[in-house]
């Protein structure tokens, strides 16, 4: 990542954050995963939005000379929240991320709607 532009770095972060999102909503509809997966996803998925927030910003400063941040709002927050919940009912790790997904805010679709628009 080294010698790649702003650009091409936002967008290969893109990419990661919708691989990520690809196996929550996976996870979501039914398909099996070790819980261990699952929580790295979660993890994943709230690192790589905020990569994405600061190369976003870092991207349009340079570009348009002016500070603009990516909103996220408080999916961050619900996706802390998932986490602890899987962690009290492990059991019921799906429903507790769909909940916790639900109580947001800031809906996970529309965030990764937004992102496809950027490197679509």
């Amino acid at each position: 990542m080294v010698n790649m532009t702003m650009e091409q770095r936002l967008k290969a972060e893109i990419e990661s954050l919708k691989k990520q999102y690809e196996v929550l909503k996976d996870y979501l509809s039914g398909v099996e995963y070790n819980l261990s997966d699952v929580r790295a996803c979660l993890h994943a998925i709230k690192d790589g939005l905020s990569r994405v927030r600061v190369l976003y910003a870092a991207f349009i400063l340079d570009k348009k000379g002016t500070f603009v941040d990516f909103p996220v709002g408080d999916l961050p927050s619900s996706l802390d929240l998932a986490l602890v919940m899987i962690e009290w009912e492990p059991q019921k790790a799906r429903a507790k991320i769909q909940t916790s997904l639900a109580l947001s805010r800031t809906k996970i679709e529309d965030i990764m709607a937004v992102l496809d628009l950027f490197v679509g």
